[in-house]
């Protein structure tokens, strides 16, 4: 992730790089990236303040020896304090951390077969900012990189591929609000899909983007057919040969 703040990894899975699932946490820089700077600026004057106590009288007369932004004592006690803010921060934000995941669930009956459930595992609560797909189709000899898109994109891309609402049921998030939950089936539902879906997409990607209360902004990058349950896993191959026989 680029731009401004500290960008942590949270949880990944094994695998190569094109099948990791990220959830990843980018740092307010108003709250962490500013101290650090200021703490880099006192701690930088400690040490040219350490120096000028070291140096002959006369030497504090010249430039730049003259040059003093704060005295040392001074300069320590503000790198203390800066230093203890940033620690009850951090210790913060580890507290009221959302932690997201999300699992496959049986849909248990006609039209579809699977449901993916995207929740809220940590002990704090967040906000979703937005939320894109990729998307790339089976049959689709393209090599492009698929660009992300909103929801409204994505269900006509469906469609142009012989994927209807009867196949694959595609919930819009918006900006809801995600509470902490014990169970995937408590968050919300992403999706529910059938075997024909799942054979004709070859990669979903969705991209989450919250931000939770402490100005802290989560992502979580989930590439839903990667991690397909193993029974849907064979039912998808096997749908995948037959329409590639067809062709």
């Amino acid at each position: 992730m680029t731009g401004p703040g500290i960008t942590e990894r949270v949880t990944s899975r094994k695998g190569s790089t094109d099948n990791r699932h990220w959830h990843v946490v980018r740092r307010s820089p108003i709250f962490v990236a500013l101290p650090v700077a200021i703490m880099c600026l006192l701690a930088t004057n400690f040490v040219w303040e350490s120096v000028r106590e070291n140096v002959a009288e006369t030497a504090l007369a010249q430039w730049p020896l003259r040059f003093s932004l704060m005295d040392r004592p001074s300069t320590a006690n503000l790198l203390g304090l800066f230093g203890g803010l940033m620690l009850a921060r951090a210790q913060y934000a580890r507290s009221i951390q959302p932690n997201f995941g999300y699992a496959w669930r049986a849909a248990g009956g006609d039209p579809y077969d699977w449901s993916l459930h995207f929740f809220n595992g940590g002990p704090g609560h967040a906000k979703i900012l937005s939320v894109v797909y990729r998307v790339r189709f089976f049959l689709d000899p393209s090599d492009a990189e698929p660009e992300w898109i909103e929801m409204p994109d994505l269900q006509s891309m469906l469609a142009s591929h012989g994927i209807t609402r009867a196949d694959a049921d595609l919930l819009w998030l918006g900006r809801a609000p995600l509470v902490p939950q014990q169970r995937a089936e408590d968050g919300f539902l992403l999706g529910s899909f059938n075997y024909r879906a799942l054979s004709l997409v070859d990669q979903l990607e969705i991209r989450i983007l919250a931000s939770d209360a402490a100005g802290d902004r989560h992502q979580l990058l989930i590439r839903i057919t990667d991690r397909l349950p193993y029974s849907a896993t064979e039912a998808v191959a096997r749908t995948r040969t037959e329409l590639a026989a067809a062709q």
